[in-house]
């Protein structure tokens, strides 16, 4: 233990100097009662910045190759798009790391509308709309639920989760409606699964909506 001689206290861990009045010790230090954490060379904040600062170089170059280019080739848009999906996707997890439950919700929303989006630029022949939103949509509520019983959470704490997933597609109707999906059968079984799969969390479950909405949006 170290010994501050003007101060006349023992100090323990190891210090340089006195905290009271920063003079010389004498003793030997010993072990620091906490444990000290190592430092990160990069801290999130530095390291989210790199990423900004090499995403905007990313927008800079892929606009001047249109530039150069008059715009002849479709990629450097594709390359664009990408690159802030990737921003984003980064973000997202660097916020929401404490929640995978909400970063896993966010990855698949955001999958559904790269795929969309690739679908647009090759073609729009309409497969994201017909099969894959379909497809993610019932991933995402099975993958809800199984993740809620691995975490060994409680309903009404993803019970939220569910409803904005079943309410979200429903925005498949507008597609269908404007005859924008070639192949409309499996959006429309998706949503009256997802509907029947609502009115099951309406009517046995409303307790745990209820809270959850109080929990989540103050109401």
């Amino acid at each position: 233990m170290q010994y501050c001689p003007k101060c006349k206290i023992n100090i323990r861990g190891t210090k340089k100097c006195c905290p009271l009045c920063q003079g010389r010790l004498e003793g030997e230090g010993e072990a620091p009662i906490f444990p000290v954490l190592k430092k990160r060379k990069v801290s999130n904040v530095s390291f989210f910045k790199i990423c900004v600062f090499a995403w905007i170089l990313l927008m800079i170059t892929m606009f001047w190759i249109d530039y150069v280019t008059g715009n002849q080739f479709a990629w450097p848009g594709v390359v664009r798009v990408a690159g802030c999906f990737a921003l984003a996707d980064l973000g997202v997890g660097m916020y929401y790391h404490s929640n995978i439950l909400k970063v896993v919700t966010i990855e698949i929303y955001f999958g559904m509308l790269v795929g969309y989006y690739i679908d647009k630029k090759t073609g729009f022949y309409g497969w994201s709309l017909s099969w894959m939103i379909p497809a993610f949509f019932l991933a995402l509520v099975l993958i809800t639920m199984i993740m809620g019983s691995i975490l060994k959470l409680y309903i009404v704490d993803y019970v939220i989760y569910l409803a904005v997933d079943v309410l979200a597609s429903l925005l498949q109707i507008i597609p269908i409606y404007r005859e924008q999906n070639p192949f409309p059968y499996a959006a429309a079984a998706s949503i009256a699964i997802l509907l029947g799969f609502a009115s099951y969390i309406v009517l046995f479950r409303f307790r745990d909506l209820k809270n959850a909405s109080s929990k989540y949006m103050n109401i």
